[in-house]
């Protein structure tokens, strides 16, 4: 597998960059497929509720990034980056998170997708079914799923619309 465009990122505002082009990426790709798309989640609240939420165990923390639409059908997306340079082919998500996950689920009744940095998603009970469990550093536990995992993204969000011909302005008039 190539690594070459993976980053070793340790601080916060350099894997912050990495997963905001991602959820960029993401939402393009969705939009091309005509689902509306809305941010959603702690990255739509100001900065003083994120780090007091960060300071508990609230299923808040965890909220998906993105809030998705295509006629009646409603989804939640979490936008999931590879950022672990040597581990590139193994993605991980945090156990906490996961519960949350599977909480809102049951709570909300909308289904829940993790799209990777590839646009291979995943649900939770497929995260949970695929996975093995991790301890990195002092991050505690997640869980680590293979790359090749992940159902491609247009089999799960459809192909991308067809983009209709630009006409040249004569035979507009």
């Amino acid at each position: 597998m190539d690594t070459s465009n993976v980053v070793k990122l340790s601080s916060w505002a350099g894997r912050k960059a990495v997963g905001d082009a991602h959820e960029e990426r993401v939402r393009r790709e969705l939009e091309r497929r005509g689902w509306t798309v809305m941010p959603y989640g702690q990255g739509t609240w100001p900065e003083p509720i994120r780090a007091a939420l960060r300071r508990t165990e609230s299923v808040m923390r965890w909220e998906p990034d993105l809030l998705i639409a295509q006629g009646s059908t409603l989804r939640l997306i979490d936008c999931k980056a590879a950022m672990r340079g040597e581990d590139a082919f193994m993605y991980s998500i945090s156990r906490k998170a996961l519960r949350a996950h599977v909480r809102m689920f049951a709570e909300r009744d909308l289904p829940i997708f993790y799209v990777f940095d590839n646009l291979g998603v995943l649900t939770p009970p497929e995260v949970m079914q695929n996975s093995r469990l991790e301890t990195i550093g002092d991050a505690g536990g997640y869980l680590s799923i293979s790359s090749g995992y992940p159902r491609p993204f247009d089999d799960v969000f459809g192909l991308p619309l067809p983009v209709a011909p630009i006409r040249a302005m004569d035979e507009a008039a």
